[in-house]
């Protein structure tokens, strides 16, 4: 890190069971940087990608990851660290959840998530949200999208979907975060096919809240 701020931590894993329990820490203990739930994602080859944000000090870092409750796999790990997006960088699209131009079975709320305004709640197996996007360009069509989510019970699931269902881009499952203002980030890689812009999020099980999503082109 060339100084201390916010890093995103994305894990690749695997688990046929529930209540999975990830703590990375400083190497050798000492201190904790934060605790992510690994979903049931199905089949212990099943591979989805969970991610959360943690503060990280400045300097080269030794990284431990212990398993607080265990029953689960681990393909992969990347840090990715927060920096500032210079002149004719490219970014993500983000998308405010409660921007939809149709729905149902959600309310919004004020949220309690950095930068305020409102999230998306109520959300529960069979509702869905309907959005207008402005997609990325990307050499390659497949895209990381990024999901801002918190969830008071175990989790849930969410397909993104065609909005009506007749095409599905992806599915990606996430565990509960303690509380329906303790919010994390989940993504998963999906192909778009050229000219989308429109996309639906649908919930496929749990009750669970959403802030935003971000769509980024993989190049």
């Amino acid at each position: 890190m060339p100084q201390a701020g916010t890093a995103t931590v994305t894990y690749r894993v695997a688990s046929a069971v529930d209540g999975g329990v990830i703590v990375i820490e400083q190497g050798g203990g000492g201190t904790t940087y934060g605790t992510i739930n690994v979903p049931n994602t199905g089949n212990w080859q099943s591979w989805v990608n969970i991610s959360h944000e943690v503060q990280l000090p400045a300097g080269n870092q030794e990284i431990g990851l212990i398993a607080q409750t265990g029953g689960w796999n681990l393909n992969a790990i990347t840090i990715e660290v927060e920096t500032t997006c210079m002149p004719n960088c490219q970014t993500g699209t983000v998308v405010q959840a409660e921007d939809f131009y149709q729905s149902g079975g959600v309310q919004t709320q004020t949220t309690q998530d950095v930068g305020g305004g409102l999230n998306v709640d109520w959300i529960d197996s069979g509702d869905w949200m309907n959005y207008n996007v402005s997609i990325p360009t990307s050499s390659t069509g497949l895209y990381d999208i990024t999901y801002r989510i918190a969830s008071g019970s175990n989790g849930g699931s969410l397909k993104l979907e065609q909005p009506g269902g007749a095409v599905a881009y992806g599915n990606i499952s996430f565990g509960g975060t303690g509380d329906w203002q303790q919010w994390t980030t989940a993504t998963h890689r999906v192909s778009l096919p050229a000219g989308t812009n429109q996309l639906a999020i649908a919930s496929t099980s749990g009750s669970w809240n959403i802030n935003w999503f971000e769509i980024k082109a993989v190049n």
